[in-house]
């Protein structure tokens, strides 16, 4: 008694100091990293525990015969045998026996409760979809950092600061105070903010699929299908092929693991007619009644632009319905040579070309447009999306779909929101930038002109593909560009980008939908007979999956017009 009231009274001070050097403050055993989840809670990426098996062979040696009995199973839950475990027992130190064991596993280890055995609990990436949404997604590198993707832009949200972690007592080695067995791996854990993206899952997964037999078929290099809520800009789909799987990156090359369509630029070709007509009519340099004479060549100077199929029967006049349905490449130039240059350089700029979209991904490019003064060829190419002009996937998406959202540009995004980890507080709702480029009626007049060359073609000619066999009510583009080959410091003998991109329905549309395909080396090589199957494919899931379209109240938000 005596001796215990001298311990509590005179030596308590010393006691609790030596008490306090033998054990450390550190912050949580396992802070996992935030969910990342589509715009109806299915979640993309998930932070899982695993478990580290340690042995101790002092505690484990000071009760030998109990833990004798159990080397068998012990081995066998390891998959090791009985000699490998008594000669890491001999040597004496604690060891590791088991790295990244599931759950279902770390739980038979517990229950055996076999003396100096310790079980700590990891965080391991996961993505329970595999190649779903990879580009979109990115990876997490050996070090739990974000790497392309989201898991890149949004690295700091998805992770807790240090401040953030729950403290937990630990030994001074950094064990735990209290041993996982029973194993209890998530109380002293901490978790990331969650992070809802715009994307539907199964609408992800049909362009995906979609994707990968348009390329299979055309034999492509590479390729993109992007679909946009019209008047939100939200993604509501986004595949980039080739894709990888976030789980396994390391087993892909570099130019796998990023999202080209956002990255890489390209000459768009006849898609980009869409804005070079608008621009015109915005401008007053046309009018709707416009009609030229269109020989199937143009001479400028030295140079010489051609219609594909050269005169494609002979000289004719055509108005602009004719200009799409066609795809003249000699009345988009006459009609760009009607612009006066510095206004059609600025209603490009207006529509996003050659400026970053702000979609969210990490590395987006720019894409280009030459500044002025433009030559005479210059200003005539630009007019069918060659020569002075290179684009991004998402950038050429985001500028056509000004056309269907009554002449407003609004910003296309991947983030919808970002809540804390219990759900409980909204951190972050995304607010897209919107701002106008041309007017309501240009708008609506290019709308209809599309929408008349698709169903003129669908009519006339039997081998057009995009919506054929679709009861849509849509409006789009084909584009055949000549690819540029920087060895031959000129464009490619036998290499095209093949797309088209379309909106529906045409009066008020909701959904838009581009597919680009990069060097297709079957099939013709045509945006019509290359893309337009992958996107009939798209907008029959779109019509399944959205009888009724897009509910407003679904995004919640209303998009913030720019001053």
């Amino acid at each position: 008694m005596v001796k215990t009231l001298f311990l509590q009274t005179e030596r308590a001070a010393e006691l609790r100091q030596t008490a306090e050097s033998q054990k450390v403050y550190a912050k949580a055993t396992t802070p996992f990293r935030g969910l990342i989840v589509d715009r109806f809670d299915e979640q993309l990426a998930i932070d899982t525990a695993r478990y580290d098996v340690y042995l101790r062979p002092v505690e484990y040696k000071a009760k030998t015969n109990p833990a004798k009995n159990k080397e068998k199973e012990l081995g066998e839950l390891l998959g090791m045998s009985i000699d490998n475990f008594r000669r890491t027992l001999a040597k004496g130190k604690t060891a590791r026996l088991a790295q990244g064991i599931s759950r279902a596993k770390a739980d038979s280890l517990a229950k055996l409760a076999v003396p100096g055995l310790d079980l700590m609990p990891q965080n391991y990436r996961e993505y329970p979809h595999k190649e779903l949404a990879a580009n979109l997604l990115g990876f997490v590198s050996w070090d739990k950092t974000g790497q392309s993707g989201m898991e890149q832009a949004l690295n700091e949200e998805l992770n807790l600061s240090p401040e953030e972690q729950k403290p937990v007592i630990s030994r001074i080695d950094g064990r735990p105070v209290t041993r996982l067995v029973p194993i209890k791996p998530l109380i002293n854990s901490s978790f990331g903010n969650k992070v809802v993206l715009t994307i539907d899952s199964k609408l992800q997964y049909k362009a995906e699929a979609a994707l990968r037999k348009g390329i299979e078929k055309s034999g492509g290099k590479q390729g993109a299908a992007i679909v946009l809520h019209s008047k939100t800009g939200e993604v509501l789909a986004w595949a980039s092929y080739p894709f990888f799987d976030p789980n396994n990156y390391s087993s892909y090359s570099a130019d796998s693991l990023g999202n080209w369509s956002a990255l890489q630029a390209y000459e768009p070709g006849s898609t980009f007619k869409i804005l070079t007509i608008a621009a015109a009519l915005d401008q007053k340099a046309i009018d709707p009644s416009f009609r030229c004479l269109d020989p199937g060549r143009l001479q400028i100077g030295n140079q010489t632009i051609r219609n594909h199929g050269e005169y494609r029967g002979g000289p004719r006049e055509i108005g602009l319905r004719e200009l799409f349905s066609l795809s003249s490449n000699v009345a988009s130039s006459l009609v760009a040579l009607k612009i006066p240059a510095q206004g059609f350089y600025g209603e490009l700029r207006d529509f996003g070309i050659g400026s970053k979209t702000g979609v969210g991904l990490p590395g987006e490019s720019a894409g280009h447009l030459k500044g002025l003064p433009w030559s005479g060829v210059e200003q005539a190419t630009t007019g069918f999306g060659q020569g002075v002009v290179a684009v991004t996937a998402i950038q050429m998406a985001a500028a056509v779909n000004a056309i269907a959202n009554d002449g407003q540009w609004v910003q296309p995004h991947i983030l919808k929101k970002i809540v804390s980890a219990d759900g409980r507080r909204e951190l972050k709702k995304t607010e897209a930038l919107v701002h106008p480029v041309v007017s309501p009626e240009v708008a609506r007049i290019v709308r209809e002109l599309l929408r008349d060359s698709v169903q003129e073609n669908l009519i006339n000619d039997p081998s057009y593909f995009p919506g054929r066999g679709l009861s849509l009510d849509l409006a789009g583009k084909t584009g055949t560009a000549q690819k540029y080959c920087p060895e031959l410091r000129g464009y490619c003998l036998d290499a095209t980008v093949a797309s088209f991109i379309g909106f529906f329905p045409s009066v008020k549309p909701e959904f838009l939908v581009y597919v680009v395909i990069d060097s297709p080396s079957e099939l013709g090589g045509w945006g019509n007979t290359v893309a337009g199957p992958v996107f009939n494919e798209i907008a029959s899931g779109i019509s399944y999956l959205y009888p009724k379209g897009l509910k407003v109240e679904e995004s919640g938000w209303w998009p913030k017009l720019t001053p």
